[in-house]
């Protein structure tokens, strides 16, 4: 994670846990080890690289996804947004295989957003 300067951080990768994981959960908030707590506000290039979830649900302060942030997640399916999306770069979903299924909050705006994308397995 990288501090972006204004108290919120970057989702810039998954542990070898995580990237295993079936079903990912993105907190609002992270503790740095000072103990000063940041919002997690985008997901970074490549961020979920190759995972293997089906699911992903994205905190309600998550308003950016860059290019590559969910590249070859070939087992996603569902994808809940917990707030209206700002910007989702082309390239976001390169290598996804399956219909993906959007959820959440602002869900027709995300729809929207999300097939902007290259990809355009949304539903």
């Amino acid at each position: 994670m990288a501090d972006s300067g204004k108290g919120t951080v970057t989702l810039t990768g998954l542990t070898k846990k995580g990237k295993s994981a079936k079903k990912l959960s993105l907190a609002s908030s992270v503790k740095a080890s000072d103990g000063a707590s940041y919002a997690v506000s985008a997901i970074g290039k490549k961020a979920f690289y190759g995972a293997k979830a089906a699911s992903i649900t994205l905190n309600k302060k998550i308003k950016v996804i860059t290019s590559g942030a969910f590249g070859k997640c070939k087992k996603l399916s569902s994808l809940t947004c917990k707030a209206k999306l700002s910007k989702a770069a082309k390239n976001s979903f390169k290598g996804c295989k399956k219909k993906i299924k959007v959820k959440g909050a602002a869900k027709k705006a995300n729809k929207k957003l999300l097939k902007k994308t290259s990809y355009k397995k949304f539903k």
